[in-house]
C-alpha cells in the first residue's frame, strides 16, 4: 500500500494505491466528513486480493490539503475535475 500525493488544480490531494500492478481496478471515493482510510481493511480482504484499488481523500479531508477557498474548491464541479 503507498500513500500519494498529487498536485491538480493547484490543490495538495492524498490517494492510497494498493496492489499497483494489477489492471483490474476499483476506485473508491469516501463521502463528506470521511476520508480515504474507510476502505483500507480491503487492502487485506481475500475478496478484493486481486484489484488494483485507489482510494483518494478529497480536498479538506483525511491528508489532503485544507482549502484557502473552501467555497469554490469543496464543490462537485471541483472534485469531477481533481479524479
Amino acid at each position: 500500500m503507498m500513500l500519494k500525493i498529487k498536485k491538480k488544480l493547484k490543490q495538495i490531494v492524498t490517494f492510497y494505491d494498493i496492489r499497483e500492478d494489477i489492471k483490474r481496478t476499483i476506485f473508491l471515493l469516501h463521502g463528506n466528513s470521511l476520508n480515504a482510510s474507510l476502505f483500507m481493511w480491503m487492502a487485506d480482504s481475500d475478496l478484493f486480493s486481486e484489484y488494483r484499488i485507489i482510494s483518494i481523500d478529497l480536498p479538506g479531508h483525511g491528508k489532503s490539503a485544507k482549502s484557502d477557498n473552501p467555497e469554490k474548491e469543496y464543490s462537485v464541479i471541483n472534485y469531477i475535475h481533481l479524479v
